[in-house]
């Protein structure tokens, strides 16, 4: 330790003694360079001294020494050469001069030392005056310069920090500075921005407009505004509001304009995009087809995101696969490769997110494995797709409606601000769907009671202008068809007493056709009891549908080949209750593969209740002997309970094998017979009436007699004798009716009803 003090003490009085040394060198330099200065005009002086002039080699060394060494050392050399002069170039050498001349070459040189000397002191006093003033100048002008940059620099910082793209021009408008943010929103450089050359960054569409406003308020010294797309860095074009103010000196007169451009890109596109929502919103109210609202709405999201390929579907009623609604800029044919592709766990962008019910971000179509579709793969890359964004469209209830999907032609992922929008669209998807539905089940609904109001209104037609009512039914059943657009429609009834299954009607393209004996329910009519379909519906007392005939597993074999032979896709079947006892069903085939809707269930429902109606008329119409007795046996009961208790005698006698007849024929005719009855009864004062009922090889013949007061036949009323009605009867059956009778001769009524 006391070595390293001792060091320490060593070094420290070297140090002193070094710069001791160096003070004392830079005290006797100037006097040494005086002295060498002498010495070599001495030395150069001396060999020439007969022959030359001498002096003004030491006048140089005075000169030479004064100005570079100070004026001490100038005095010095003048006096050390002085004496070189006397003592070394004259003869007698180290003597005095005596003579005149030398004295005055002597005091000559002296005189002309001491003036160049003097001059040159006061040459360096001045310099130095001179020096002291710049340096004192520079140091000024560097303080005022440092506060100057100090000031631009904060300026500058400032005009840097700013949220803003600044800029100054000229009074003419011409610019002359523009801020960094400037230089790296538009890449123009601070010498391309000169003058106008920042014009070139502004839209085409904009240019003229601003261009226009900025001369004005030029001219004018008014501040200025403006509003226009300008192009950045990337090639898109952003809108900016550009303003400026002038900036005026004491006069008034304009110096420079310093202005701001603000990006009002996202402003810009949330006023569009409110606009937007308004439009659609508006379209959704005043019941705008739903294809047409979606189209608008990929357009807004198009242009709210140049580069997007927008696109909206919904889920097909097979509940599988998706139908394109809208997508206007969709590359050609890419719509039915989507159509094509049922949706699933791996089924693209769209197929997934339906089936998954939550969005589905793929970034790059062409490594994503929802994407290891091969062919669907490829042909999104062949249409230059790279990347989809696909968003369920869910119902207030959670059900998939469709999907929302936005594509690119390069591979990249969704800001927050996509994935904001998306969800935008989506709801607004959501909403026009649900509007879209909710008026088609109004429509429906509406549909439903013009269909009551309709079935009511062909009811009373037909119960007015057909006497026969099986023919009410088989309007019955025209209409469900006409309602429901289907192919055909069959009313099948059941036998309550050994519970067999009838084919009643059948309407095929709106007319009525022959029973078709192949149905596996007419080879056996009491099949239907081991179908689980007709079980189903039995047991749920409600129509039971088949969307899918194909791969429906209620239906046996032998019922889905004869359906689809038909060329049926569909269908569904009604039951029809009477007092909770299953009656029968109408069955409703469709050609076309989809789901039937709920409000087609409910409308088939409803009409078949009007059918069940019309069933309990007909019945209520028939008269109720038929339902008690065969046709012969019918008759001749009504015959006798209507006279019995009149003076009346009545005959009644059967000729020929009894036939079964159509019920038609059977209720006509007995209807006939009682007219004719009625009439001998009330108008003849017959006491007697004769019937005979012969079941001939080619028809059936019911001939009617009486002895009553008779009647002219070509001048009789028809209407009061019935023989209108008796005709209309006769010509709903095919038959014919002949009367005869004279006034006091009785009437002869003879009906002819071939087979």
């Amino acid at each position: 330790m006391h070595s390293a003090a001792k060091t320490l003490k060593d070094t420290g009085a070297c140090a002193s003694a070094q710069k001791t040394r160096r003070a004392e060198m830079a005290r006797i330099f100037p006097y040494a360079v005086a002295a060498l200065a002498v010495a070599a005009a001495a030395t150069i002086s001396y060999p020439l001294r007969t022959y030359l002039y001498v002096t003004p080699l030491f006048f140089a060394a005075v000169v030479v020494s004064c100005w570079y060494a100070g004026t001490g050392a100038g005095v010095f050399a003048a006096l050390v050469s002085t004496a070189a002069i006397h003592f070394l170039m004259h003869l007698p050498r180290h003597s005095f001069p005596s003579e005149i001349q030398d004295l005055l070459r002597l005091f000559e040189f002296a005189f002309i030392a001491t003036v160049a000397i003097f001059l040159i002191a006061a040459r360096k006093r001045a310099e130095q005056s001179l020096r002291q003033a710049r340096d004192e100048l520079e140091i000024k002008v560097a303080e005022r310069t440092a506060v100057a940059c100090a000031s631009e620099k904060k300026l500058r910082n400032l005009i840097e920090t700013i949220p803003a793209m600044a800029f100054v021009t000229r009074p003419d408008g011409a610019n002359e500075f523009v801020s960094r943010q400037w230089i790296e929103f538009s890449g123009f450089s601070s010498v391309e921005s000169a003058g106008a050359g920042w014009a070139a960054s502004i839209h085409p569409d904009d240019l003229e407009q601003h261009a226009a406003k900025w001369r004005a308020a030029c001219a004018s010294g008014e501040p200025f505004e403006s509003e226009s797309r300008h192009r950045d860095v990337h090639g898109n074009y952003r809108w900016l509001l550009v303003r400026a103010v002038p900036l005026r000196n004491e006069q008034g007169e304009i110096q420079k304009w310093y202005g701001t451009a603000i990006d009002i890109e996202d402003r810009k596109r949330a006023e569009a995009l409110l606009a937007g929502e308004k439009r659609l919103l508006e379209m959704i109210a005043t019941g705008v087809p739903f294809k047409e609202i979606a189209n608008a709405l990929c357009q807004i999201i198009e242009q709210q995101r140049p580069g997007t390929l927008a696109s909206v579907l919904l889920l097909n009623c097979d509940g599988v696969h998706l139908d394109v609604i809208a997508g206007p800029n969709l590359p050609g044919g890419w719509d039915r490769q989507m159509e094509q592709l049922p949706i699933g766990p791996c089924a693209g962008s769209c197929g997934t997110a339906a089936y998954r019910g939550s969005p589905v971000i793929v970034s790059d179509i062409a490594t994503d494995p929802l994407w290891d579709v091969p062919e669907h793969r490829a042909a999104a890359l062949n249409h230059g797709l790279r990347a989809s964004w696909s968003n369920p469209v869910l119902s207030w209830k959670g059900e998939v409606l469709g999907t929302f999907c936005m594509y690119y032609r390069d591979s990249r992922s969704p800001t927050s601000e996509d994935l904001e929008l998306i969800e935008v669209a989506t709801h607004l998807v959501r909403v026009a769907i649900e509007r879209d539905r909710a008026e088609q089940a109004l429509r429906a609904s509406e549909q439903l009671a013009r269909s009551h109001v309709d079935v009511m209104m062909r009811s009373l037609d037909v119960l007015a202008t057909e006497a026969a009512p099986e023919k009410f039914i088989g309007e019955m059943l025209r209409t469900i068809g006409q309602h429901l657009r289907a192919h055909r429609v069959l009313l099948w009834l059941r036998n309550q007493r050994d519970d067999s299954l009838r084919l009643h009607l059948i309407i095929e393209n709106d007319q009525q056709v022959a029973h078709d004996p192949h149905h596996p329910f007419v080879r056996n009519p009491h099949a239907w009891r081991n179908s689980a379909f007709i079980q189903e519906m039995l047991f749920t007392k409600s129509p039971a549908v088949c969307d899918d005939i194909a791969h429906d597993s209620r239906l046996n074999p032998e019922i889905r080949e004869y359906l689809t032979r038909k060329g049926a896709k569909r269908f569904m079947t009604v039951p029809m209750f009477v007092t909770g006892e299953i009656r029968g069903f109408i069955g409703i085939q469709h050609r076309q593969q989809c789901a039937y809707r709920a409000d087609q269930i409910e409308l088939a429902q409803a009409l078949a209740h009007h059918v069940i109606e019309a069933r309990r008329s007909v019945h209520a119409l028939r008269p109720q002997a038929l339902e008690k007795a065969p046709f012969a046996d019918a008759l001749e009961a009504i015959i006798k309970n209507t006279a019995a208790g009149t003076a009346l005698r009545t005959e009644f006698r059967i000729t020929g094998k009894p036939r079964e007849l159509a019920p038609l024929v059977e209720e006509n005719l007995l209807h006939i017979g009682q007219e004719a009855l009625t009439n001998s009864l009330k108008h003849a004062h017959a006491t007697k009436f004769q019937a005979r009922l012969s079941f001939n090889p080619d028809a059936v013949y019911l001939e009617l007699q009486d002895n009553g007061d008779g009647f002219n036949v070509g001048n009789a009323n028809g209407g009061g004798f019935g023989l209108i009605g008796m005709k209309e009867r006769a010509e709903q059956i095919g038959a014919t009716v002949d009367v005869s009778s004279k006034p006091g001769a009785g009437t002869s009524i003879v009906a002819v009803s071939p087979y």
